[in-house]
């Protein structure tokens, strides 16, 4: 990471670095520090050419890249967008991150920062190594800028005295905080991804709209630029049944439906803060639209960030949920603190999850109450969530996974949190049951838990003599039928309020010698 130091700084003294020795490195094509930012902005600004007036821009104190700071976004660009009522498209405020590309070539930067090293080492004791902020150019098939995609975000703007005003900044915030995820976890956003906020994403407690959908923006699409190709995927505000839907189905099927009101958006999907009605409440036979897709198709949700851990012989989180249980069906006094889980195994207070449904502009976010999910794209047939992950669903293999011994186990103990475990009835219903797979995984990247189905077509670890196996990051539970069928009745309830307010709690089904505990946040 560049710290106290600019790009072109840097640039300058490594050049003359290996001028001094004599050398001359092989340079890319393009060696402006700014090519793919300027590139980009052109691009945005032909979507905008009739705007009289240069876009509002959102710069952080401190940017990921430069200066050593928090927010990976270096501008977000705020065009105005007057809409078009005879395609229901409603007057909006239209946000366009830059930084999740790589628009100051730092892949340039961190190319020669190699090289120098490796040929003066004066530099190379003096001066500490660059980061690795994006993935390598080699590590796809296709040539991509930064992690190959910016993010946008449509904000409804409800009257002329807003319109005239400062737009609102809080989108800015939740673009920021996606951001970081990306860059922390190395997991790239797809269309078709879907990440569950828990919370409304300005911070008002009266908004029902508190996940996000993702598509690619109407407009913007996608940039060919000198250092890779750009998709801009745009941010779609959503209720919570509409989450549901589009996890228990897919994304695209919600957002076709979607468009077709301007309640909801219309052509460009434009979020609207106050809208106080699902698609289910504007137009009842929705409904049946989606229950239909489900029947025929099951669920797309293919991947979803979540931060778990497992063990193979009972564990400590596992024995505490078990007393708590044991006392509350004994009609103990819970107030007793010896009786409580220890905060080191999960936090359940009430001042955290306060904290966490507050001002979002104030308070960050918690990976725990972010849940990011992938869809499976049946437009191509393949789906890669993550560079790290599966290349395909037609096999389960992780990466280099040859090189490391395969464990098997006699039985599992999975720990979630709560905002993964209220997918599992769709995992069961909509995925397994469809022969379908399904995983979990971790925010940092060092665990991938895969429930395999029985009579899945793929290659996999497991089967029903060997349920449980791992095999470097990778950790697949094998779930026979008859298993399926047992836990979806244990976990059909899970999302209602009753199960909320009695976490932690333990699932087990002691003849196949499986076992989840599910808590409100998982510790690391």
């Amino acid at each position: 990471m560049i710290r106290s130091r600019d790009a072109s700084s840097i640039l300058a003294m490594q050049l003359a670095s290996l001028a001094i020795n004599g050398l001359q490195p092989n340079l890319p094509a393009s060696t402006s520090l700014s090519v793919g930012l300027l590139q980009l902005q052109a691009h945005c600004s032909t979507a905008y050419a009739l705007q009289p007036q240069e876009p509002l821009c959102l710069r952080p104190n401190k940017s990921l890249v430069k200066e050593g700071g928090s927010d990976p976004l270096d501008y977000i660009y705020i065009y105005k967008n007057e809409g078009d009522s005879a395609r229901a498209i409603p007057r909006h405020w239209h946000y366009i991150g830059f930084g999740l590309s790589d628009i100051h070539n730092y892949q340039l930067l961190y190319y020669l920062d190699a090289i120098t090293r490796l040929r003066n080492p004066i530099y190379a004791s003096s001066t500490p190594p660059m980061q690795q902020l994006y993935p390598l150019p080699g590590s796809t098939a296709e040539k991509l800028s930064g992690f190959g995609f910016e993010l946008t975000f449509r904000v409804r703007c409800d009257s002329q005295q807003s319109w005239t005003q400062e737009p609102p900044k809080w989108p800015g915030q939740v673009m920021q905080a996606l951001a970081r995820y990306v860059f922390q976890s190395k997991n790239v956003f797809k269309v078709g991804d879907h990440a569950a906020w828990n919370c409304s994403l300005d911070g008002n407690d009266e908004s029902r709209i508190e996940h996000m959908l993702m598509t690619l923006d109407p407009q913007l699409k996608e940039a060919e630029t000198s250092v890779g190709r750009v998709v801009f995927i745009q941010l779609v505000g959503v209720c919570q049944e509409e989450l549901q839907a589009a996890r228990e189905w897919n994304v695209r099927g919600i957002l076709d439906i979607m468009k077709e009101r301007i309640e909801t958006g219309g052509e460009y999907f434009v979020s609207d803060m106050r809208r106080g009605e699902t698609i289910f409440e504007l137009e009842p036979e929705n409904l049946d639209r989606v229950n239909a897709g489900i029947r025929e198709m099951g669920s797309d949700l293919t991947l979803v960030s979540a931060k778990h851990k497992f063990s193979a012989s009972k564990p400590n989180w596992y024995k505490e949920a078990e007393n708590l249980q044991a006392s509350q069906i004994d009609g103990v006094n819970l107030e007793n603190e010896s009786l409580l889980p220890s905060a080191s195994a999960f936090i359940t207070t009430s001042a955290v999850s306060c904290a966490e449904r507050g001002n979002f502009l104030t308070m960050p976010r918690s990976e725990s109450h972010l849940t990011i999910s992938h869809d499976y794209q049946q437009s191509s047939g393949t789906r890669n969530p993550s560079r790290m992950s599966y290349e395909s669903e037609s096999a389960l293999m992780v990466e280099n996974a040859e090189l490391v011994d395969t464990r098997y186990y006699d039985s599992l103990y999975l720990l979630l949190n709560y905002e993964s475990a209220k997918i599992l009835p769709v995992v069961l219903n909509g995925r397994l049951a469809h022969k379908r797979h399904f995983t979990y995984q971790s925010f940092k990247g060092d665990l991938l838990t895969t429930f395999v189905p029985e009579g899945t077509a793929i290659e996999s670890l497991v089967s029903c003599e060997q349920t449980f196996a791992r095999k470097g990051v990778w950790l697949q539970i094998f779930v026979s039928n008859e298993l399926r069928q047992l836990m979806l009745e244990e976990v059909k309830n899970i999302c209602n309020e009753e199960t909320a307010a009695t976490l932690p709690k333990n699932y087990s089904w002691p003849e196949h010698k499986l076992f989840i505990t599910v808590v409100q946040d998982v510790t690391d």
